[in-house]
């Protein structure tokens, strides 16, 4: 993901719902680029507290976000 090629043109195009999952203490992802990213391509932003695994180290919160996001 950190060395992949930008996407945000396709991302920006899109009319789906989307919605990243950020997580604050990510040493490998930059929150702050990923959530101005998401402010330019209209994606929903969810922010974990934790680092590069938040959705293993808080399963709960992601399986609510997933399906809230699914039921929307």
């Amino acid at each position: 993901m950190k060395i992949r090629k930008n996407r945000v043109d396709i991302i920006r195009t899109f009319n789906g719902k989307k919605m990243m999952i950020v997580s604050k203490e990510d040493p490998v992802l930059s929150y702050d680029l990923l959530v101005y990213e998401s402010k330019q391509t209209d994606v929903q932003v969810v922010k974990f507290p934790d680092g590069h695994m938040s959705i293993v180290e808080n399963k709960r919160l992601f399986l609510q976000n997933i399906m809230h996001f699914i039921e929307k």
